[in-house]
């Protein structure tokens, strides 16, 4: 978070985000994208005028699209989240897939 908080300031924008990484990426190589829930570090003035999405899955991005929206941002061409993907993850298809 710190490094998002330093960029955000020294460019004085809204928002500021960069790509999570997978903890074990030799078992998911795959980029994902910068702009997302556990990614992006925003004003409080902008999370408290995005709108709020009332769906069952996805919600945080439909704030997230709204954050970077409401002003100019920056994205950082490096990880700033780490996460593990396993069996019991709540996105992966064994738990989320009853909710489609």
């Amino acid at each position: 978070m710190a490094r998002r908080l330093s960029a955000l300031q020294a460019h004085g924008v809204g928002w500021c985000a960069g790509y999570s990484e997978d903890l074990h990426p030799e078992r998911s190589p795959e980029r994902t994208s910068p702009i997302g829930p556990t990614t992006i570090l925003a004003r409080t003035e902008l999370m408290r005028a995005a709108p709020m999405g009332g769906l069952v899955q996805g919600e945080d991005y439909t704030t997230a699209v709204g954050i970077t929206s409401l002003a100019p941002g920056i994205v950082l061409p490096v990880p700033v989240y780490r996460y593990r993907k396993h069996e019991g993850s709540l996105s992966s298809p064994a738990c989320c897939g009853s909710l489609d």
